[in-house]
């Protein structure tokens, strides 16, 4: 049974369950390979060809072909029904397009929808440098989970750069820390499958783990002295070779902190700000000034929080 598929809308968030009050983890871009793991007759579960990643987005708006020639490069390319006569609707930058007709100025990628060829490259072009594709996101703003010009966040900007480039770059290598009842941090993670994970704590080998078939993969710190550390994480392939690596700086919190906050807090996990927890727990990023006031013996600086921390919630 045929099982791969592309996605033909300018984009879609990708849901962490299927549902749209869910958490958006990602994006899926116009052209880009999936396949589908499982689906009702509203949402499908997907598996990214390039990066492994698995998500919900709705049944509707992808083919099972597509033979891409060109991709977009630019940071929104615009549709155009006629030429000369845009719409509001764009295409963002890495988007992937088939080829129903050109001329000297446009591509026809879909009936009567067209782009200016200086806004697109052949589907083989690489661009290796990275300050470039950088300074087309330069004004874009910060949105967990978003890898357009609707916004991006700090791993997609360097996975954008990859994925442009066709080099294989993980969405987000660390999922999520979280304590265990007896203050044992959980890592969890994603990885490509046919992996290992080796997990370092200031470079020091700690660990390492094989994920399961979907990529997935946790493995627990154990007994770790409380403190800050720079927590290293190394997908390493049969062969020995480190295939990507990503590094954060982590804070193991002391058992008594632990103790104190398990039932009524939040675990830093990484790209998290206090604006951004805020936001997503009581629906208003200026809210971080209560956190930071409530916390304020565990947080030195609110612009610098560390993954692992933990920090009490409003009452």
């Amino acid at each position: 049974m045929k099982n791969n598929f592309f996605f033909k809308k300018q984009f879609s968030n990708i849901y962490k369950k299927a549902s749209k009050n869910s958490e958006v983890t990602s994006q899926i871009l116009y052209g880009e390979k999936f396949k589908v793991l499982s689906k009702n007759n509203e949402w499908i579960r997907i598996k990214s060809s390039f990066d492994n990643y698995i998500g919900y987005i709705k049944n509707k708006d992808y083919v099972d072909k597509l033979i891409p020639k060109y991709k977009v490069y630019t940071l929104n390319a615009k549709i155009f029904t006629k030429f000369n006569k845009k719409n509001k609707n764009f295409l963002p930058f890495g988007s992937k397009i088939e080829v129903i007709s050109e001329n000297k100025n446009y591509v026809e990628f879909e009936k009567n929808k067209w782009l200016k060829k200086k806004d697109i490259k052949k589907i083989y072009h690489q661009e290796k440098n990275f300050l470039k594709i950088f300074k087309l996101f330069l004004k874009t703003k910060y949105v967990w989970g978003g890898k357009t010009f609707k916004g991006i966040d700090c791993s997609a900007l360097l996975q954008m750069f990859n994925y442009y480039n066709e080099t294989y770059y993980p969405r987000d290598t660390i999922d999520q820390i979280k304590y265990s009842s007896d203050g044992v941090a959980i890592i969890f993670g994603r990885c490509q499958s046919g992996m290992s994970v080796f997990v370092y704590l200031d470079n020091v080998l700690h660990t390492k783990v094989r994920p399961s078939d979907d990529g997935s993969w946790s493995v627990d710190l154990g007994a770790v002295q409380p403190g800050v550390y720079t927590l290293r994480l190394d997908e390493v392939n049969n062969k020995g070779i480190v295939s990507s690596r990503i590094e954060s700086p982590f804070k193991q919190e002391t058992k008594d902190l632990l103790d104190r906050m398990f039932e009524d807090s939040i675990t830093v996990q990484p790209g998290n700000s206090l604006w951004r927890i805020a936001r997503r727990v009581y629906g208003r990023g200026i809210l971080y000034v209560e956190i930071y006031k409530k916390n304020n013996d565990l947080i030195k600086n609110p612009n610098l929080i560390y993954p692992g921390q933990v920090f009490s919630l409003l009452d």
